[in-house]
């Protein structure tokens, strides 16, 4: 996965395309083994994570099985991320927007649809805490994205 953005250019146009806004730069916090020293390597580990100019932060797993509860893996990176930021900069007000994003090899949902995007909820209520969740599934029946998120789920198709 890491792989097919590997090319900035790609990249910017695809996070540009999912967060409906332009980025002006971005950069690669980590990936790879990198990884090891904000996750614990006992648990499962995105593929990369990038932060842009905007104060926004996006993490990005592709998965090819139905293993995790991608609920419940959201607030596991969300509170692993939060932790960095929060340890990096001692405050709690300088967390960024985090963007958890699962491409999927298959229908999280079960509705046929390529992106799903959901937010928190607390009794039936959204949430807004600057924490957002993308699922984008490679397997779509309903092409509800923009172009450059679907150009990439049809690389991951075939």
């Amino acid at each position: 996965m890491v792989h097919t953005l590997q090319n900035d250019a790609d990249t910017k146009r695809f996070l540009e395309a999912l967060v409906d806004t332009k980025i002006s730069e971005f950069k690669l916090i980590c990936r790879g083994t990198d990884l090891e020293d904000i996750f614990d390597v006992s648990t499962p580990m995105p593929d990369i994570i990038l932060e842009d100019t905007g104060k926004n932060c996006y993490v990005i797993q592709y998965l090819q099985g139905t293993k995790y509860d991608l609920e419940e893996l959201r607030r596991y990176y969300q509170q692993t991320v939060d932790d960095y930021y929060y340890h990096r900069s001692r405050s709690a007000t300088d967390l960024p927007e985090v963007y958890i994003i699962f491409i999927c090899n298959y229908d999280y949902f079960g509705l046929g649809l390529a992106m799903y995007y959901t937010e928190d909820t607390s009794d039936g209520i959204e949430v807004v805490d600057g924490r957002h969740m993308v699922v984008l599934n490679s397997q779509y029946l309903v092409s509800n994205a923009e172009p450059e998120i679907i150009a990439l789920l049809d690389r991951f198709r075939n």
